[in-house]
C-alpha cells in the first residue's frame, strides 16, 4: 500500500501539483481507511519477532446472564473443570463461565461478609478464595461463606494491608507492602516471609521454585526463591518504550514456555518478557483490546486479558508460522457526495462540560491526584482544590470506595519516605473527611518512594504525590 502511495505521488511531483498531490493522498486514505484501520483476528506483533503471530480467539462476556460484566476486578482460570470465575465487584457477584464463554452460574456475594474484594483464587477443592485489604474469606461453589481465614499468625498483621493473594495447591502466597507472606491453608498457620524490604507492592505469580513480584512503585518485576526468601534478580524500568513500564498493574506467567505477561495501564499494551527479564514483544496499544488491567495464561498457553470494555479477550499466540491475511469481512467504503445547500444562519451550540472527575474515572479508574512540596504534607491551595472536586464525585457516588495511595521521591531513607508517605495518604483522608466523606469509604495504602535517583526535578515532583484507586 505504501508503494503505490508513492507511485501516484511520484507521478504528479512536477511543480505547482502539490495541492493536486494533497488531494490525491485525502481522497485515497478517506477511501481505503476501512481496509487500513479495520479490527481484525490477527495482530502483528512488535518487529523483534517475525515468527510470532498473536491470534484473537473470542471476547468473553455473561450476556445472557442478564447483564454483561460491570468492572472485572480480577478472574481465575480453572482448566482443571474448564472454568473460569470472574469477580464483577461492579455487580457484586462471581459469575462462572466456561472456557468457550458460556454461562454457568451466578452468586451475589454481598452478603458474604466481604464488601470491596481484590482477588479471586480458586483451590482444589473447588472453594473460593476472596481477598480485601484486612481479610481472606472462603465461599463455596455456590458462593455461600464457609469461614473468614484467621491470619492472626502472621507476624505484624494488624499492620499489614494484602495487595494481592496467590494460590498453589495447600499453599497462600499474600502480597503486602514490603514483603510477601506465605501461609499453609491444611496447617492454617504462617510459614515465612518472602521479599522483606524488597517488594513494596505485590501482584504475584508462582513458577516452579519462585514467586515473580510486581512491584509497581519501582517500575520492576522482582523474582523471589520461595526457599530463601532472597530476591533473586529484578528487572524492568520506567520508560514509554519497547519493554519500560509506565503503569504496570498485574502479572501472569506461561509456565510452559516461561513467559512473563505485564499488563501496562498508561501504554495500553501487555508486554511479555522471559524468566530472564528481556523483554520479547508487546500487543495491544488498542487495536485488540481497550486498556488492558488483568492478565492470566492458562496450561495451553491462552492468554486472558480484560480490559475496560468489561470483557475477557482470549488469545493465542503461534508460531514459526507465516502470516496469512485475515479473510474476515471487511468494511464497504461508503462513497460520500458532496450535496451543495444554501448557507443557512449557524447554530449556536453551547458545549456541556463533563466534570473531569468523571471523564478520569471512567477512562482510568481513579480520581484527581494531588502533589506535594519536598519533605512535606501540607496540602497546597491546588491539592485542596482537586480534592474538593473528589469529594463531590464521591457523594455523588456513596457506594464507591477507594483507596488513598501515598508516594515520595527517593530522595530520602526508605524508612522516612514510608512514613511520609503516609503523612500525605492521612493528610489527604482528613480533608476529604472534613469535607463529609465517610472515612470507612477511604483506605490509606502507603508506598514510601517511587521513581529513582537523577530522574529530573518534574519526575521527582509527579513522585511526590497521593493518588487514588477506586475498588468498590
Amino acid at each position: 500500500m505504501k508503494n503505490i502511495l508513492l507511485k501516484i505521488l511520484n507521478k504528479h511531483n512536477s511543480r505547482g501539483e502539490q495541492p493536486l498531490r494533497i488531494a490525491v493522498v485525502v481522497v485515497l486514505l478517506s477511501f481505503l481507511s476501512p481496509f487500513l484501520f479495520s479490527q481484525n483476528a490477527w495482530s502483528e506483533i512488535e518487529p523483534w519477532n517475525k515468527n510470532l503471530r498473536l491470534k484473537f480467539l473470542k471476547s468473553l462476556d455473561p450476556i445472557v446472564s442478564g447483564s454483561s460484566f460491570g468492572m472485572i476486578s480480577d478472574f481465575f482460570v480453572d482448566e482443571k473443570h474448564n472454568e473460569i470465575f470472574v469477580l464483577d465487584s461492579f455487580n457484586n457477584r462471581i459469575v462462572i463461565m466456561n472456557l468457550e464463554g458460556s454461562f454457568l452460574y451466578s452468586t451475589d456475594y454481598s452478603n458474604a461478609r466481604i464488601k470491596a474484594p481484590l482477588t479471586i483464587s480458586v483451590a482444589t477443592d473447588g472453594n473460593l478464595y476472596l481477598s480485601e485489604a484486612k481479610k481472606i474469606i472462603v465461599l463455596d461453589y455456590s458462593g455461600k461463606f464457609v469461614e473468614e481465614l484467621d491470619l492472626s499468625t502472621i507476624p505484624g498483621i494488624g499492620e499489614l494491608v494484602i495487595q494481592s493473594v496467590t494460590l498453589e495447591g495447600e499453599v497462600l502466597y499474600i502480597g503486602f507492602y514490603g514483603k510477601v507472606a506465605v501461609f499453609d491453608l491444611s496447617k492454617n498457620e504462617f510459614i515465612k516471609f518472602l521479599g522483606e524490604d524488597i517488594v513494596r507492592n505485590a501482584r504475584l505469580t508462582v513458577d516452579g521454585d519462585y514467586v515473580y513480584a510486581l512491584d509497581t512503585p519501582s517500575f520492576s518485576v522482582v523474582v523471589l526463591d520461595k526457599v530463601t526468601g532472597k530476591g533473586v534478580r529484578r528487572f524492568g524500568t520506567m520508560s514509554g518504550l519497547f519493554g519500560g513500564f509506565s503503569q504496570p498493574v498485574d502479572i501472569a506467567i506461561d509456565t510452559l514456555k516461561g513467559r512473563i505477561f505485564v499488563p501496562d495501564f498508561r501504554r495500553e499494551c501487555v508486554i511479555v518478557f522471559n524468566r530472564e527479564g528481556l523483554p520479547l514483544f508487546e500487543f495491544g496499544y488498542s487495536r485488540d483490546m481497550t486498556v488492558p488491567y488483568k492478565v492470566t495464561v492458562d496450561d495451553t498457553g491462552r492468554i486472558y486479558v480484560s480490559d475496560t470494555s468489561g470483557k475477557i479477550k482470549v488469545f493465542e499466540l503461534i508460531e514459526g508460522q507465516e502470516y496469512v491475511p485475515p479473510t474476515m469481512p471487511r468494511p464497504k467504503p461508503q462513497i460520500v457526495v458532496a450535496k451543495v445547500e444554501e448557507p443557512e444562519e449557524p447554530e449556536v451550540i453551547i458545549p456541556i462540560e463533563e466534570d473531569e472527575v468523571e471523564i478520569i474515572v471512567r477512562e482510568e479508574g481513579r480520581l484527581l491526584p494531588v502533589y506535594f512540596e519536598i519533605n512535606s504534607f501540607l496540602l497546597s491551595d491546588d491539592a485542596r482544590s482537586a480534592l474538593t472536586k473528589n469529594a463531590k464525585w464521591l457523594f455523588r457516588n456513596s457506594k464507591e470506595t477507594i483507596n488513598i495511595r501515598g508516594y515520595a521521591d527517593p530522595t530520602g531513607t526508605d524508612a522516612q519516605n514510608m512514613a511520609l508517605s503516609k503523612k500525605r495518604a492521612q493528610a489527604v483522608m482528613g480533608y476529604l473527611a472534613m469535607k463529609g466523606v465517610d472515612p470507612d469509604r477511604l483506605i490509606v495504602v502507603p508506598f514510601g518512594e517511587v521513581g529513582i535517583e537523577g530522574m529530573g526535578e518534574e519526575g521527582m515532583g509527579m513522585s511526590r504525590r497521593v493518588d487514588f484507586m477506586v475498588v468498590k
